[in-house]
């Protein structure tokens, strides 16, 4: 009669409680953006990183190394700010 609707809560009382009422379906909300075409997940992940830069990218630790790689790579001039383009 009313239609779907979400509930949400980490509270166990709460979900034992509710689930007297009625039968739930599970659901997990997720937010994807279509970049070039590929899917990712937003906000940015490993996921993301892994799909859009074709990387493997599979810990903590190596998703940092590659953050501060691509962030030192950006930070270094080209020829051309260096004064040696054509």
């Amino acid at each position: 009669k009313y239609g779907a609707h979400i509930f949400h809560t980490q509270m166990d009382h709460v979900w034992d409680y509710v689930q007297q009422f009625s039968e739930w379906t599970p659901y997990e909300h997720e937010v994807v953006a279509n970049v070039g075409g590929i899917e990712v997940p937003v906000p940015a992940n490993i996921t993301t990183v892994n799909a859009l830069y074709d990387a493997s990218i599979s810990s903590s630790e190596e998703m940092d190394a590659w953050l501060e790689d691509e962030r030192a790579a950006s930070q270094k001039p080209s020829q051309e700010e260096c004064g040696h383009g054509e």
